[in-house]
């Protein structure tokens, strides 16, 4: 099988931070490509779980339906293991997790799943041609149990499918990517975009990338995945 994609992924703690919350992988087999990027919260376990689920399932979901059982099964795993156990009263001190997973094939059919604040977008040249919507919301034992404005899976699932065209860049990143001053937009789509037009090479897009995220202070861990169609 010939693959048409290259690509990239990237993650770091960052400057301010100790440990490393973010979570990312890749798996390939066939003519498909999957990639899986989390944004842990309060530890890195939930996002473990996920990022694994993800790469570790045989299939990836076709549809609304089987996406929302797989998250659900997922948000299930994470609240045995630790919802009870960790749980403060009054704190959210129990690990929690976004959740973005793709897979695109040789046909550039790219199948789109996400739950919370992750970040997806697609870019052709210079323009942005279509970007995910995030939702503030976290996946854990709290969206389990329906406390702290978390969101069910099944109200706040994303589950979509677009066609990419040779050469489109399908970019997945965490929030410390274009906040990576803290919890403040810092970096563009815009500039991301046109930086992407600017080099061939993934690569060479990473490593521009993360050089802006050094400069402005790498305040949260920060993760980075992209697809070269």
């Amino acid at each position: 099988v010939k693959y048409i994609m290259t690509n990239f992924l990237f993650t770091t703690k960052g400057f301010i931070k100790k440990l490393n919350e973010d979570q990312i992988g890749i798996r390939i087999f066939g003519d498909k490509t999957r990639i899986c990027i989390c944004d842990g919260h309060w530890g890195m376990e939930a996002a473990q779980i996920a990022k694994a689920a993800c790469l570790k399932a045989k299939s990836f979901p076709d549809n609304k339906s089987t996406a929302i059982e797989l998250v659900e099964k997922i948000q299930k795993e994470i609240f045995d293991k630790f919802g009870r156990s960790k749980m403060d009263p009054e704190k959210d001190f129990t690990p929690e997790t976004s959740l973005l997973a793709v897979e695109i094939d040789s046909k550039n059919q790219l199948t789109i799943l996400s739950y919370g604040d992750c970040r997806l977008m697609v870019s052709r040249k210079e323009k942005i041609v279509f970007q995910l919507k995030t939702i503030k919301t976290w996946l854990g034992a709290f969206s389990f149990l329906g406390l702290r404005n978390r969101l069910s899976v099944n109200k706040a699932i994303i589950f979509k499918r677009i066609t990419c065209k040779t050469n489109d860049l399908v970019w997945l990143f965490t929030d410390g990517i274009d906040e990576c001053v803290y919890e403040k937009p810092t970096i563009s789509f815009i500039w991301l975009a046109k930086t992407g037009s600017n080099h061939s090479n993934v690569k060479m897009i990473i490593k521009k990338v993360v050089e802006e995220v050094k400069r402005f202070g790498a305040e949260d861990n920060a993760s980075i995945a992209i697809i070269k169609c």
